[in-house]
């Protein structure tokens, strides 16, 4: 299988749910990727993108709140 991000090789062993991944643009604006339910990622986009992204809209229910 394929990471749904980098498009790197992984295995099952190796792979993540990808959902709350988020990315700054070259703008600076903060961007969110829809994922069908069978994606994964390796676990580079899971600490780089996806960890991150979830801490990140976390904060922003927290200041909804």
């Amino acid at each position: 299988m394929k990471c749904c991000i980098c498009g790197k090789q992984i295995t099952m062993e190796e792979s993540n749910n990808p959902e709350g991944a988020a990315w700054k643009d070259k703008k600076g604006n903060i961007r969110f990727m829809e994922f069908e339910l069978t994606d994964r990622c390796c676990n580079s986009c899971n600490e780089i993108f996806v960890i991150p992204g979830r801490v990140y809209r976390a904060g922003l229910r927290n200041e909804t709140k």
